[in-house]
């Protein structure tokens, strides 16, 4: 890998989240970090790309793993981005960081950690993009993992954007305070934007192994943190506060957490 573009990734992500760090803290909202997380891929990508631009920008088609995922993932960060900034700005600061900024006096100093993690991974998710860029296809066999992992991009970008769209119909249908969405897939996971962000970086992931086996398999590591960020950390915060809701622990029971048909807990 080339540790010199790491280093340029690096620094372009942790002084973005910084800023957002002390934009959040003028405005007294954390939350903003979460509309900016899709904002945050775009941002490191693209300090590849322009690094890399005399490989990547050429008339043939060796660099097209990285224009199609580069491209990609522009267009699931600025939805995402929009999506995000549709339904929170205005609606006051999230409750997870709400009851950080009640509960501990070192509020600003954790809450600061906090984004240092998320800004570590975005930047380990991108590391395909580096192996991508840095990188042309190699031979006609490994194309098939191109366009799997395209295949497996577009589903979850396709999971996330029709679970975005339920959940928006739900809640604009002004439900009582205790319903919980039940149709659609959330029929079949309780959180269909996971799902569909899971897909999407293991589907990038895939795509790296056809410029490079052995380095593309490298990228497993930050998927496999991700997925246990999610499972682990944020889930059970966002499920402890829909346990107030009395449909909460039926549905629960019914229906699995991230992956259909699997992990019901």
């Amino acid at each position: 890998m080339n540790w010199y573009i790491l280093l340029w990734s690096a620094v372009a992500v942790y002084s973005s989240f910084t800023i957002v760090f002390i934009i959040g803290q003028i405005l007294k909202n954390a939350s903003i970090v979460d509309i900016f997380w899709g904002m945050s891929f775009i941002t490191t990508t693209t300090v590849i790309a322009v690094i890399y631009r005399d490989n990547i920008f050429t008339s043939d088609l060796s660099s097209l793993p990285f224009l199609v995922s580069y491209s990609l993932l522009i267009i699931w960060g600025l939805r995402l981005t929009i999506n995000l900034s549709i339904r929170n700005i205005g609606k006051g600061e999230d409750f997870r960081y709400k009851n950080w900024r009640e509960t501990y006096k070192s509020y600003k100093i954790r809450m600061y950690i906090n984004y240092l993690i998320q800004a570590t991974f975005s930047l380990s998710l991108t590391i395909p993009f580096i192996f991508m860029a840095n990188n042309t296809i190699n031979n006609e066999v490994t194309n098939y993992w191109f366009l799997l992992g395209n295949i497996i991009t577009i589903l979850g970008f396709v999971s996330e954007f029709i679970g975005d769209e339920q959940l928006r119909r739900f809640i604009k249908s002004k439900p009582g305070k205790d319903k919980v969405l039940k149709s659609g897939l959330w029929k079949y996971t309780r959180h269909p934007n996971y799902l569909g962000e899971h897909l999407i970086w293991l589907g990038f992931l895939v795509s790296s192994l056809s410029v490079n086996w052995t380095l593309g398999l490298i990228g497993i590591i930050p998927v496999l943190c991700f997925w246990t960020l999610l499972r682990f950390v944020s889930t059970p915060l966002v499920e402890k506060k829909m346990s107030e809701k009395s449909e909460w622990e039926d549905y629960k029971n019914k229906t699995s957490i991230i992956f259909p048909f699997i992990d019901k807990k």
